[in-house]
């Protein structure tokens, strides 16, 4: 599980249950226990990604870090407590 804060990191998506997500590449603002929400890079608009059979790369400092839904699924809060 990864254990920081992913609020305030660039992330792209590398699959999920929605296809039309896949690639699409963002800001992090906001994490519940099931949900991301990002606004995109391009366009501020924002997108709501759900966790669940969801598959990230974060820009974390100078490393990229893959998350995949075992990885997120728990509140933010729990997840930094561990």
């Amino acid at each position: 599980m990864y254990s920081g804060t992913i609020i305030g990191k660039s992330a792209e998506i590398l699959s999920a249950s929605d296809p039309t997500l896949v690639g699409k590449k963002g800001l992090i603002v906001y994490e519940t226990k099931n949900m991301l929400f990002l606004v995109g890079e391009r366009s501020k608009e924002g997108l709501a990604i759900p966790k669940r059979r969801t598959e990230l790369q974060l820009k974390d400092s100078e490393k990229k870090v893959r998350l995949t839904q075992e990885d997120m699924l728990a509140a933010p809060e729990e997840r930094i407590k561990n």
